[in-house]
């Protein structure tokens, strides 16, 4: 056989495999993105049905983002509107990715990424993997077809749902943390994985190129987070001309207390918790950005609906809890 029937032969042969993945792809993605669609970071997505440049702020992050910060409560004490866009374990190709969706559909004043992150290592391997995902549904999909309905190959596309709590998810339980100093001072640097920072400064970038403003912020938590990781996150801010607040150095002003403040013995915030940090970061946000009061404008009548069912599903865990 001739090198040139060989180039031929192989040729075929991938151009074959990329239709078929092409077409199983086409199968298994999901037409929709609600409550039975199987479609991945479902709450963290939903940003992409929310009005067309509507959300003024985007929180990027794992979960200690979605433990930490309402959306609803900033709305009711602020006035501007906000959006969790993260996830558990969240990795920070992930968080491109998510920045990404985002932008689709709204042009935040401000993006925020919380960094526990940003320490969380991955392999090249992975990248790839994702980045296959993005453009073959089939590597994120493969197992769909086990629950997919027929009716889905041909039905409308329909993503169209969004998170009534904008990403945060309400818990209520208590599990005390222990009385740990985790901020201890230190003058040490944690080390940051080059692929890690290469993906920071790539979300950085993205704000800059879209105009947008960008801050660092490290939410409260034990078992989480040190002074090692913050020191290398504050020259990585003070290098980057960025802001950066770190509230772990603000449990007295937050008032946290881990006995009741944590559902997890300090790894993330409860309800409870949530509520300190939200209050204080909206009036710092507020008073920094100088974001928009949108309460009483018609356009967002859709955000009071939401508060009203926000506080719906509070009052009825809070009555379980008595």
């Amino acid at each position: 056989m001739t090198r040139k029937e060989i180039c031929i032969r192989c040729t075929a042969f991938f151009t074959g495999l990329l239709l078929c993945l092409l077409a199983v792809s086409y199968i298994v993605a999901p037409k929709g993105n609600g409550e039975h669609s199987g479609f991945i970071y479902r709450d963290a997505k939903g940003i992409i049905a929310e009005k067309k440049n509507t959300v003024d702020v985007v929180f990027l992050g794992d979960s200690e983002v979605y433990s930490s910060i309402s959306p609803m409560q900033l709305w009711e004490e602020q006035g501007f509107t906000s959006y969790d866009c993260s996830t558990g374990g969240q990795l920070l190709f992930d968080t491109l990715e998510l920045l990404n969706t985002a932008l689709e559909n709204q042009h935040p004043k401000l993006v925020v990424l919380e960094v526990n992150a940003a320490f969380r290592q991955f392999s090249l391997g992975e990248i790839a993997y994702n980045k296959a995902g993005e453009y073959l549904a089939v590597f994120r999909y493969h197992d769909r077809w086990k629950w997919m309905k027929l009716s889905e190959l041909f039905g409308p596309r329909d993503f169209n749902w969004t998170s009534e709590m904008k990403g945060f998810r309400l818990n209520l339980d208590t599990n005390a943390a222990s009385h740990k100093n985790h901020m201890k001072a230190s003058d040490k640097f944690k080390d940051m994985p080059q692929k890690n920072a290469w993906y920071m400064e790539a979300i950085k970038k993205k704000c800059e190129e879209n105009q947008i403003q960008f801050m660092l912020l490290s939410t409260p938590s034990r078992q989480n987070w040190n002074m090692k990781k913050h020191n290398t996150i504050a020259a990585m801010a003070e290098e980057w001309g960025v802001p950066y607040i770190d509230l772990n150095l603000k449990e007295k002003e937050l008032d946290v207390d881990w006995q009741t403040d944590t559902k997890d013995k300090g790894d993330h915030l409860n309800y409870f918790g949530a509520q300190k940090v939200t209050s204080y970061l909206g009036g710092y946000l507020k008073e920094t950005y100088d974001l928009p009061d949108h309460r009483g404008d018609a356009e967002y009548d859709s955000w009071d609906k939401c508060l009203r069912k926000y506080h719906e599903q509070i009052d009825v865990l809070t009555a379980k809890l008595k």
